[in-house]
C-alpha cells in the first residue's frame, strides 16, 4: 500500500516539475529600446522622458551621436515625450501588441523627428516634431 502512496506521490511531483519547465520556457521576456540619436554635430540636445504606468521609467539627454538603452520592465505602453529646443513630439516607444516577440526595439532621433526599426537598419518615419 505504502509503495503506491509514494509511486503516485512521484508522478505527481514529477507532473509538477513538467508543468513549471514549461511555463519557465514559455515565459516572454520583454525588449530593450535602444534609442540612437543622428542628430549633426552642433545641434541643440534632445530632452526624452518615458513612462509607463504613470511612472518615469527613463530620461536621457541626447547630444549627436549619443545613444541610450532602455529596459522594459513591465509589460506596459511606454510613452516618450522629446523636446528638442522650441520643438516637441512624443511617441508610444514600447507597446506590448505591435512590440510582442521582439528582442529590441531600436528608435533613430534625427532633425525630422523619430523613426523605428526592429534591426537597426531600416527605419520607418514615426513621429515628426512639431512647435504647435
Amino acid at each position: 500500500m505504502a509503495s503506491k502512496f509514494w509511486f503516485s506521490f512521484l508522478i505527481l511531483f514529477l507532473s509538477l516539475q513538467l508543468c513549471t519547465l514549461s511555463t519557465a520556457r514559455h515565459k516572454r521576456t520583454l525588449p530593450v529600446m535602444k534609442f540612437i540619436s543622428a542628430l549633426p554635430e552642433g545641434s541643440s540636445p534632445v530632452i526624452m522622458n518615458c513612462k509607463a504606468s504613470r511612472f518615469v521609467r527613463g530620461s536621457y539627454t541626447f547630444k549627436p551621436a549619443d545613444s541610450y538603452q532602455l529596459k522594459v520592465d513591465i509589460n506596459d505602453t511606454y510613452y516618450c515625450l522629446s523636446m528638442f529646443g522650441m520643438k516637441f513630439n512624443s511617441v508610444y516607444a514600447f507597446e506590448p501588441v505591435r512590440d510582442k516577440g521582439r528582442a529590441t526595439i531600436f528608435w533613430k532621433i534625427d532633425l525630422n523627428g523619430f523613426s523605428i526599426s526592429y534591426h537597426n537598419f531600416s527605419f520607418k518615419f514615426v513621429a515628426p516634431w512639431e512647435s504647435e
